[in-house]
């Protein structure tokens, strides 16, 4: 393998199955979500015999090696016989100019200490009798590489982003005499190590390099359940945007020129990241997927607004403003009437104390029929912004509730104009229960703030309390008996039957089945919404069956604190209640990796939902 093929190669990750799979999904999540394209066995490793296909992805050219440590590393033939020494040997071969680096993400803690365990990659590969390999000088020679930590206490996760990213620049700046860097974004098919050479306006990106035509591809990975990013890829990109940015300035980058693809939130958050107070009108470009070279800009030359060749019609209504508390606006942005009014309504109603509501349409000259120039963007996200900002100067709204309908190149311009807004995006997205299309809550905007230009990313189901629950109603039809080591603490009778709310279900005939000769009758059911709930009220909270709660998603709704499967009699005796979270076991557990202390900045990662919110 050639020097020059690797540095144009994915970022390989070397790990245990048994017990790394969890570090290396976050690894690859992290990666991607920065521009940066790993290899990953799981994803990228094509049928075949495993050693031979993993040695020809290493001989087609990897940029940089990652070993994942963990406990299970000491049962592992294949990470020291067949991946280690190959990396090895590319770490001795590198270059000056061209590095290759063997790097080394560590989740082992000496002595429970907080410490990292440097020892631990050689110690463990040794238990197996397979390590150090045959002709290393070396008796541990992982010791001497680079090494980050990924503890319960302690999280390098985004220094290692950003050496990755440093080294990625550093190469590929050093060749371009425009100083500009092209960036690939997508958030629906899942990214592999070829996604670097995907794009169906790639054509318009290779005069660079034809076999690597972007210089970063941000891919973010899609929930199973609402189809919009995953709540782990948002979190990856809320770490890492800032450091991609902060790379770019530090490199001299003058240009950004984007293949504009995925869900509109991801392109919007680019934008707030490189605003017009930062990056010159005109020097960030959104290009068009759909017809590959159409370009989305701030023209220098803008002339006066009145030559405007687009229509930006806002009908706003208005609602008593609460006081002493948060006030907020709901906005839907749509290309003329294309938007879902009906889903955007049931938004608005989800939001307590909202102050204004808007439906801001934008059109083109019927004489062209409606169609708007990619010229025309620069104004348009400008004028559509400017609106913003005159509804929160007119109002005192404290944030604004967006549902982005807009094309994702669109997105990007106006993101570039969202400075002082604190702004809530949304997706067009499944609500995961009766099957249909809701606006789903994403991120939180707030260019310029600590953290941003992400200041929030919002679990898979979040709906808007309005403030702390301070009274319990009980909706469930068994009677509730609050207890405390023992003794009786508060009691909830059971619920009259009209105010019973439960999962709506349809129910349809299948086959009987058979138990020896008797037929057993079979229906089919299939979940719906959950019927008869009750309005949202300040403070109070709803006793309900773990199923409603389950179904439902509302924050104000609660179970009894006992094992699932428990049964349900006239009145059950617990000492708590218990609510589900916005989002999924196996996720959660991946977030925590991404709050640990960070060296780099002091502090967990900004942004993330505390436990009351959640």
């Amino acid at each position: 393998m050639a020097i020059d093929d690797a540095r144009k190669g994915p970022i390989f990750i070397s790990y245990r199955q048994a017990d790394g799979h969890k570090y290396a999904e976050l690894l690859d999540n992290y990666l991607r979500a920065g521009g940066l394209v790993p290899w990953r066995d799981l994803i990228d490793l094509p049928p075949g015999e495993t050693a031979q296909r993993v040695g020809e992805a290493i001989e087609e050219g990897i940029s940089n090696a990652i070993l994942i440590v963990t406990e299970d590393l000491k049962n592992s033939e294949f990470v020291p016989k067949v991946e280690l020494p190959a990396l090895l040997k590319l770490d001795a071969q590198g270059e000056p100019g061209k590095p290759f680096h063997l790097l080394i993400l560590n989740t082992r803690e000496k002595d429970g200490a907080g410490q990292l365990d440097v020892d631990a990659p050689d110690e463990l590969l040794a238990l197996g009798g397979l390590w150090p390999p045959a002709g290393c000088a070396k008796e541990r020679p992982l010791k001497d590489l680079k090494q980050y930590a990924l503890l319960p206490t302690r999280g390098e996760l985004r220094q290692l982003y950003a050496d990755l990213l440093d080294a990625r620049l550093s190469d590929r700046v050093s060749h371009l005499a425009d100083k500009e860097v092209t960036i690939q974004t997508q958030t629906r098919p899942a990214g592999t190590a070829r996604s670097r050479l995907s794009g169906v306006n790639r054509s318009a990106f290779t005069g660079k390099d034809a076999d690597d035509p972007y210089d970063l591809t941000v891919r973010l990975r899609q929930d199973p359940i609402t189809g919009v990013p995953s709540e782990l890829s948002m979190v990856s990109l809320q770490q890492t945007l800032p450091l991609l940015v902060d790379g770019l300035y530090g490199h001299g980058v003058e240009k950004v020129r984007v293949s504009a693809a995925g869900h509109p939130t991801l392109l919007w958050a680019i934008g707030a990241a490189l605003p017009t107070t930062r990056m010159r009108p005109g020097s960030v470009v959104a290009v068009d997927i759909d017809t590959h070279t159409t370009e989305w800009r701030e023209k220098l030359d803008d002339p006066a607004s009145d030559t405007n060749q687009f229509h930006v019609d806002w009908n706003l209504s208005m609602t008593e403003a609460p006081q002493d508390r948060k006030t907020r606006a709901v906005v839907l942005l749509q290309v003329e009437d294309r938007a879902n009014l009906k889903a955007f309504d049931g938004l608005a109603g989800s939001l307590p104390d909202y102050h204004a509501k808007a439906v801001v349409s934008i059109r083109g000259p019927k004489e062209r029929g409606g169609f708007i120039d990619s010229s025309e963007g620069g104004r348009l996200a400008k004028t559509i912004m400017d609106g913003m900002r005159k509804l929160v100067t007119d109002t005192g709204i404290d944030e604004i509730h967006i549902a982005n309908q807009l094309p994702a190149t669109l997105s990007m311009l106006l993101g570039r104009q969202s400075n002082t807004l604190n702004l809530v995006l949304y997706e067009w997205g499944m609500n995961g229960r009766a099957g249909n299309r809701e606006y789903v809550p994403l991120a939180r905007i707030q260019p310029g703030m600590p953290g941003g230009p992400i200041t929030e990313v919002f679990p898979r189901r979040r709906l808007w309390r309005s403030g702390e629950i301070t009274k319990f109603v009980n909706l469930a039809p068994y009677a509730v008996n609050l207890t405390r080591d023992g003794e009786h603490v508060h009691f909830w009778p059971a619920a009259a039957e009209d105010a019973w709310c439960f999962p709506a279900e349809q129910t349809e005939d299948a086959y009987p089945l058979a138990h020896g000769e008797v037929a057993v009758p079979v229906v089919q059911v299939a979940a719906g919404d959950v019927g008869k709930q009750p309005p949202r009220v300040d403070g109070t909270g709803y006793i309900v069956p773990r199923l409603t709660a389950k179904g439902a998603g509302r924050d104000d709704f609660f179970f009894p604190n006992q094992p699932a499967g428990a049964v349900e009699g006239p009145m059950v005796e617990v000492e708590g209640l218990a609510q589900y979270t916005g989002g999924d076991l196996h996720t959660s557990q991946l977030l925590k990796l991404l709050t640990t202390e960070c060296p780099m900045c002091g502090h967990a990662a900004g942004g993330m939902p505390t436990a009351q919110e959640v």
